[in-house]
């Protein structure tokens, strides 16, 4: 490659040569963006004038106050007239069933059906058929109410007769879905479901061997009863009604009045010996283990009659008169203010006893001796508490007719219970069912039960 040739020095001029002036391309200048100041300024606008409507010249008359009165009256008046033809009224109707039945509404009287248009008020509303329960309610209709009622009557409830035959001693098993009792001609007991009270079944639950007996006491439980035998007293046992192998064991001679602690574990009887003691004895079911919890001798009670209190707290003792024996301190108590005492039946919250005097009035007796006449005549198995211990139920026969009522203990008023019969009864040995809403009797021997109707709907 050829070596290029060094620049002399000395040539290169001081100064550089000037160059020549060449021609200027114009430059586009961009206009200044706008800004509020050099917006550019818009037209003024004036709107046109509206020409001038001319106001029309009307006059408006003036109506006196009484024509504009007279017309609101008459307003008033159209419309009071249009209220009370279309829609012041209400109606009724009213249907029976059995559809024979007699519906009397105030002075209106229809069979079966009843349609009216009534002003608004209250009225009285009654249906009626023979051997059915009444119904009579008092109806109040709002203005343009409109009413539809339905009314089916009940059945006048009938004695059942259970069994033809004649029976002693009637109770409820535990369940209460049987009634045990003794019929003295076949010298055996009866337990009799009550399922079906149209269809009763019977079986027995001893042989024939229950003859003569004065008097039988079933245990709480019904798996044991006492009875009596003349002057001797005999403890059954059932077996569980296995008739095969049932016992009978004596107890001593000289018990007396013997009753049941409610938990059917243990007893009470009176124990008069001959010419030996006489005491109360609590003892055991099989008379094992004997408490004797109060001496007689200490008194003038002979032969008491004993009764347990529901609680189990205290024994009742009948002789000359009515006595209450705490068989946890041990003290007996006259209730002097009770007079002379035939009979008595325990409340079921053992606050009090109903007492059947000698002459047969009832009364109420509480713990204190504090006597209430009921002011019903009568005998003690003619009467049932309730469980709430409020009231009872009482009967009686009233104009050859027989009555059962339920009557109150805190002062309400007496409740009849409703009932057709064919023929007068005279009901004893009172049960009531577990409900309370059936009652048992016995009537001329025979037991019977009676649905409780009181009438109400």
């Amino acid at each position: 490659m050829a070596e290029l040739p060094l620049p002399n020095l000395d040539e290169i001029p001081d100064k550089p040569a000037a160059v020549p002036a060449t021609k200027q391309v114009p430059t586009t200048v961009q206009p200044p963006s706008p800004t509020p100041t050099n917006l550019p300024k818009l037209p003024s606008f004036t709107a046109p004038k509206l020409p001038t409507i001319p106001q029309p010249n009307i006059r408006i008359p003036k109506i006196p106050w009484r024509v504009v009165l007279s017309g609101l009256g008459v307003l008033t008046a159209v419309g009071l007239i249009v209220f009370f033809l279309f829609f012041w009224k209400g109606s009724v109707i009213i249907q029976s069933t059995p559809p024979d039945s007699l519906i009397r509404l105030d002075d209106q009287v229809a069979t079966g059906t009843l349609t009216s248009d009534l002003s608004p008020g209250t009225y009285q509303l009654s249906v009626e058929r023979q051997d059915y329960i009444p119904y009579a309610s008092a109806l109040t209709l709002k203005t343009n109410e409109q009413r539809r009622l339905d009314i089916a009557l009940r059945a006048l409830p009938e004695p059942v007769k259970l069994s033809d035959q004649i029976v002693q001693f009637m109770t409820l098993d535990p369940e209460r879905t049987s009634l045990l009792y003794v019929v003295p001609t076949a010298q055996t007991a009866y337990r009799l479901f009550i399922k079906d009270l149209a269809k009763p079944i019977v079986d027995e639950v001893t042989p024939n061997i229950l003859k003569d007996i004065t008097d039988f006491i079933w245990s709480p439980n019904r798996e044991l009863a006492f009875f009596k035998l003349g002057e001797a007293t005999k403890q059954y046992d059932f077996k569980r009604y296995d008739l095969v192998n049932q016992e009978t064991h004596d107890w001593p001679t000289g018990v007396g009045s013997i009753e049941w602690r409610p938990d059917g574990e243990k007893v009470a009887y009176a124990f008069e010996p001959v010419g030996g003691e006489r005491t109360i004895i609590r003892a055991t079911r099989d008379n094992t283990e004997q408490e004797r919890i109060f001496n007689l001798l200490t008194t003038t009670i002979t032969r008491p009659s004993l009764q347990w209190s529901p609680d189990a707290k205290y024994l009742s003792l009948i002789a000359d008169k009515l006595y209450l024996l705490d068989v946890f301190s041990k003290e007996l108590t006259p209730l002097d203010a009770a007079g002379a005492v035939k009979a008595v039946r325990w409340l079921p919250n053992s606050s009090g006893l109903i007492i059947q005097s000698k002459d047969d009035q009832l009364s109420l007796v509480t713990l204190d001796g504090t006597v209430t006449p009921l002011l019903l005549s009568g005998r003690i198995d003619q009467i049932v508490p309730f469980a709430d211990s409020q009231s009872l139920i009482y009967t009686q026969e009233r104009n050859s007719r027989t009555e059962f009522s339920r009557v109150s203990l805190v002062g309400q008023p007496a409740i009849p219970y409703l009932f057709k019969a064919q023929a007068p009864l005279a009901p004893t040995n009172l049960i009531l069912s577990s409900n309370e809403q059936t009652l048992f009797f016995v009537s001329a021997g025979n037991p019977y039960a009676l649905f409780l109707d009181d009438g109400a709907y």
